[in-house]
């Protein structure tokens, strides 16, 4: 049996999508609060660290491993 055939293929792609249609739903009102509550500095601020924490994720994730 697949596991990635056509029965489960409806499945499998909602649940890949549920993270990005979250964060993209959330985002103004995310983003309304940080302005709110420290302004213009905090939303850059976490912005840069969201950025620096996906930059370290990707390269751990395609990191070669040790020979």
């Amino acid at each position: 049996m697949e596991k990635l055939g056509r029965a489960g293929f409806g499945a499998i792609s909602g649940a890949a999508a549920v993270a990005p249609i979250l964060a993209i739903a959330a985002a103004p009102s995310v983003g309304a609060a940080l302005l709110g509550l420290g302004g213009v500095p905090a939303l850059l601020g976490t912005g840069t660290a969201l950025a620096l924490g996906a930059l370290c994720l990707g390269a751990f994730v395609t990191r070669q491993p040790l020979q």
